[in-house]
């Protein structure tokens, strides 16, 4: 029973430990971002993208040709 207690004392640490040495490998891998791991992030936003789609909003563009007799004749400024 002691011995139980003394592993499930050290289990908060080892986890923590375990999580910064796995932080501190995987920080520089994305850093550095070898094409495998390029690979894999593209693939996995791709598939996040086809189960949820983002919700497009419209946004209607307006194109305006303004010529110069238009110009002249209205001015530069904005009414």
């Amino acid at each position: 029973m002691n011995s139980i207690l003394k592993v499930l004392a050290r289990a908060p640490a080892s986890r923590e430990t375990f999580g910064l040495v796995l932080l501190a490998f995987l920080i520089p891998l994305r850093i550095w971002d070898p094409r495998p791991v390029e690979e894999l992030r593209l693939r996995s936003f791709d598939l996040y993208q086809h189960i949820k789609p983002r919700v497009s909003t419209a946004r209607p563009v307006v194109i305006v040709n303004i010529d110069e007799d238009r110009v002249n004749a209205f001015g530069q400024t904005c009414r």
